[in-house]
């Protein structure tokens, strides 16, 4: 329904993406039931966006796409504040990508159905999608799933659809704040990894959503830097640095140098950022030796 290329950014307000689920010419639409009849209108995507300049979605919301509402492919800068999303009334009959089996792939950043069964994302859409992407931020989102072949019972027993958030192969600053979901077993699936609705169940009565206030996902950098390139021999380095840099198992890896007049002192690590590796203090115009990088057994 709507594309944010990779070259464009926009400020985007009050917009709404829909695909219709029921009749707005009903004749007893004045009726006091206001019983709309529904309908199985089928649409593959709903907002993707490749941007990596900023794009701002203020009060935005897509409901009713085959393969997912949101998708955050590869982009950067990304603010989406009160974003909303409802999964089509009528899957899992059929399941995703029915009816658009022959058209998986055309769009970037397009869901992988090829081994698909009853996982995450095989029996109803994605709500939001974040792929392979840095620096997007959701501030406000509520991820809703209703039905189930126009059944409602679902909501009931939390299980309308398996996940509706996915979180994959991301580089960092990805945040959500203020996360609510409806009908969903899982609220989140990062690479593979679930948090589970009833977990952060809020309301334990009808329509039994679950809330968390703020998800930091642990992500992994861009790419990892490969021992692909030697040191050019015009570089003046602490001698066996080479050899010792070849032997860590192709890695390679930064010497730091303080150039400032204060010590520096390593005082904390992340489970993505050289845990398993030791930094020295590093006195003020010093760099560390080679025996203080490289210490004997180190692998």
């Amino acid at each position: 329904m709507m594309h944010i290329t990779k070259q464009a950014s926009g400020y985007f307000e009050n917009i709404w993406l829909w695909v219709a689920d029921h009749t707005i010419d009903d004749p007893d639409m004045v009726d006091d039931s206001n019983s709309m009849p529904q309908c199985s209108i089928y649409v593959a995507r709903g907002l993707l966006v490749e941007s990596t300049e900023p794009v701002h979605l203020y009060g935005t919301s897509s409901e009713h796409s085959v393969f997912y509402q949101y998708t955050f492919y590869s982009a950067r800068n990304v603010l989406g504040a009160m974003i909303q999303t409802e999964s089509p009334y009528y899957q899992p009959t059929p399941k995703p990508p029915a009816p658009f089996e022959g058209n998986v792939g055309i769009f970037p950043g397009d869901p992988d159905y090829s081994s698909c069964g009853s996982g995450p994302g095989c029996d109803a859409s994605w709500a939001v999608r974040i792929v392979d992407s840095s620096y997007i931020t959701i501030n406000g989102a509520g991820l809703y799933s209703w039905f189930q072949t126009y059944n409602q019972a679902c909501v009931d027993t939390m299980n309308c659809q398996q996940s509706v958030l996915q979180l994959q192969n991301n580089h960092g600053h990805v945040r959500i704040c203020n996360l609510i979901t409806v009908g969903t077993l899982n609220m989140i699936d990062v690479d593979g990894n679930t948090v589970k609705a009833k977990d952060n169940l809020h309301v334990d009565f009808y329509p039994y959503w679950s809330q968390i206030t703020v998800y930091d996902p642990v992500t992994a950098p861009p790419t990892k830097c490969k021992n692909s390139m030697p040191i050019p021999p015009d570089v003046p380095v602490p001698s066996g640095t080479q050899a010792a840099a070849n032997a860590l198992t192709g890695d390679r890896y930064l010497t730091l140098v303080n150039g400032t007049p204060y010590l520096w002192k390593m005082y904390g690590k992340h489970s993505y950022q050289m845990e398993s590796f030791n930094w020295p203090d590093i006195p003020a115009g010093e760099l560390p030796s080679h025996d203080e990088l490289f210490p004997r057994g180190y692998n």
